[in-house]
């Protein structure tokens, strides 16, 4: 697949790190189908029964592939912030001693079960979340510069 974008029949346009906004969105794609079975597979398994519900309508949601858009970017968001709370929860700080560390040892963040098994689903989702925006971004750049060019 080329690296350049034709935006109204003119020159082609290079987006950084050579990949065209197909590519974005074919790896958007990938990585909602991969999130989908986390969130059916661990996550919504381990939510208290009462935060189930958004993770079913995202669920649906990238089923359907209709995820292109800043409503739904900002839903991702509300549901990233949620997630990393439950994950909080199952989070514990302890101390490991060290006689051969500077200050005598170091801490150590631990996970319960719970927290470990959310944990692969919150960084998936946060990559989703980076390539939905980075499309909506080159697609908006393309809209841009399409008007820019008419003109």
């Amino acid at each position: 697949m080329s690296s350049f974008t034709t935006v109204a029949g003119q020159a082609p346009i290079a987006w950084g790190k050579g990949r065209d906004l197909s590519e974005i969105v074919a790896l958007a794609l990938r990585q909602a189908r991969d999130v989908r079975g986390m969130l059916a597979g661990a996550v919504i398994p381990a939510m208290p029964p009462a935060r189930r519900s958004f993770a079913d309508w995202l669920v649906r949601t990238l089923d359907h592939g209709k995820f292109f858009d800043e409503p739904t970017l900002r839903d991702i968001d509300a549901f990233l912030s949620l997630l990393q709370r439950e994950i909080d929860v199952g989070t514990y700080v302890g101390w490991e001693p060290d006689e051969y560390h500077v200050r005598g040892g170091y801490e150590r963040i631990e996970l319960d079960a719970r927290a470990s098994s959310l944990a692969p689903a919150l960084a998936a989702l946060t990559k989703l979340r980076g390539s939905i925006a980075t499309a909506l971004d080159v697609a908006r750049a393309l809209s841009i510069t399409q008007d820019i060019i008419s003109e």
